[in-house]
């Protein structure tokens, strides 16, 4: 999005969150800022969500029992929240703190994503959810290519 709205205008100026959100309304309307604020809103939403909820199957099927929620689940968030927290205590930029924790993500997507693809295609774990074969060779090229881009931008 931001390509097509600032780029592609000779709008490289844009340096944080706050100017892209008010640089949008003049571009495409003040319905576009919304659109902007909602998914970033909901964007970091599903993201703590979905941390959260997998960390409490990961601890469950870990320990072969079912834990209590909610102890889980402050667990995660307090794993979640403490170094962001420590980080606008220091008073890191947010731009900074977003842009560091996307690199890392990009870096330690392929960690997960290398053995969910391995899961998914064997057929004892999985099931009649097994995975196709053009799906599984799809998912490894990708994968392999997310590898990549990392070793490129990290090299040049």
């Amino acid at each position: 999005m931001s390509y097509y709205a600032f780029y592609l205008k000779g709008l490289t100026n844009i340096t944080s969150l706050e100017s892209a959100y008010y640089t949008l309304a003049p571009l495409f309307g003040a319905l576009a800022s919304w659109i902007f604020a909602i998914s970033l809103f909901s964007s970091g939403l599903s993201s703590s969500m979905v941390s959260v909820i997998a960390g409490v199957k990961i601890l469950e099927s870990y320990f072969g029992t079912p834990t209590k929620q909610w102890k889980v689940r402050l667990m995660l968030r307090l794993i979640n929240m403490v170094p962001f927290l420590i980080a606008v205590y220091l008073g890191v930029d947010m731009m900074s703190i977003l842009v560091y924790t996307q690199a890392i993500l990009s870096f330690s997507l392929p960690l997960v994503l290398f053995p969910l693809i391995n899961i998914s295609k064997d057929g004892n774990l999985m099931g009649g959810y097994k995975i196709s074969k053009p799906l599984y060779v799809i998912s490894l090229v990708s994968t392999v290519f997310i590898v990549l881009i990392n070793i490129a931008m990290f090299v040049f």
